[in-house]
């Protein structure tokens, strides 16, 4: 459609698809609506990625390659005390004057706390620090975990010994028996209870791992089920922080609510304000949600440090 000067500036004229059209330099027919959607289009800000999607994006990661071994460039410690050990960290000790770069800083159950430290660290020295031992502090390296998968589609019927037997039976033929001690332990069930199928959390060794993630599979008698890595981390409901459940908590009980310590996400009686996470709140994070929601950013760190621990073995 060609539109004159006069029509243009006269607004006499709309585009072919019937969107305003107005004048631009040297006179040419400018659509509006295009650019007021292109203009919207820019300044929408983009989703957070789901959970569902945070944990595909890790399983493609880690898939090819064997996925990662523990960080060559950073150590994970471990430091305990009888108190919160933050506290006593952040009033009385400066990491720069220890030599240390500090990654990330995570609380656990009994008020300790895992530290990732950058480059190589000296544990032994830092233990006999007097800047350490004054504290009452107690350092060790935190140990590699092993892998675990998450095996779709098992028989409800299934005991953990079964599901052992039926593994061995049809994956990983050739195994020598004195490598399968430790190599296939089931953890627990997932998902919904009373249904003719299950889901299972295995713990394996690199090798089976690295055998049944590139095949995408397990073969349990005449089934065959799909098997993706477990990535996930546990959470307490007791005092919100990640790495424990509240079975195993010795701390008190802070809300997931409100922060407030003294009762429970249930007993909360202020849900009628704005929820606000207390592991964000500590960490300095946006922390405008409850903390057992799964946008929470702490949540998402927690489960990527759980990742680093872990030691998947590398592929040849």
């Amino acid at each position: 459609m060609v539109i004159s000067y006069s029509d243009a500036t006269s607004g006499r004229a709309a585009g072919g698809d019937g969107s305003w059209t107005g004048v631009g330099r040297r006179g040419r027919a400018v659509n509006l609506q295009a650019t007021k959607q292109t203009q919207m289009a820019a300044s929408t800000p983009a989703r957070a990625k789901s959970i569902s999607q945070v944990k595909a994006d890790i399983r493609a990661r880690i898939r090819g390659g064997g996925g990662p071994q523990p960080s060559t460039d950073s150590r994970t410690l471990i430091v305990t005390g009888d108190e919160d050990v933050m506290k006593k960290l952040s009033s009385s000790v400066d990491p720069k004057g220890l030599g240390l770069e500090i990654r990330t800083t995570r609380s656990i159950r009994g008020g300790g706390v895992i530290l990732e430290i950058e480059g190589q660290v000296d544990v032994d020295a830092l233990q006999k620090n007097p800047a350490i031992t004054s504290l009452g502090l107690a350092i060790k390296e935190a140990p590699s975990k092993c892998p675990r998968v998450l095996i779709h589609g098992v028989p409800s019927s299934l005991t953990p010994e079964e599901l052992q037997d039926e593994f061995w039976k049809s994956n990983c033929v050739g195994t020598d028996e004195d490598l399968k001690a430790g190599a296939f332990v089931p953890i627990h069930r997932a998902g919904p209870k009373n249904l003719p199928e299950t889901k299972w959390v295995v713990q394996v060794s690199q090798a089976v791992r690295s055998t049944i993630i590139q095949d995408g599979r397990v073969r349990l008698g005449w089934l065959v089920c799909r098997v993706v890595d477990h990535i996930s981390v546990s959470r307490c409901y007791r005092c919100q922080k990640f790495g424990h459940v509240a079975k195993s908590c010795g701390s008190g009980e802070v809300c997931g609510w409100c922060t407030e310590r003294g009762h429970s996400f249930r007993a909360c009686t202020r849900k009628q304000q704005p929820a606000r996470c207390v592991n964000c709140m500590e960490a300095g994070r946006v922390d405008h949600h409850d903390a057992g929601s799964l946008e929470c950013p702490s949540y998402r760190i927690a489960m990527e440090h759980q990742v680093r621990l872990t030691d998947y073995g590398k592929d040849d």
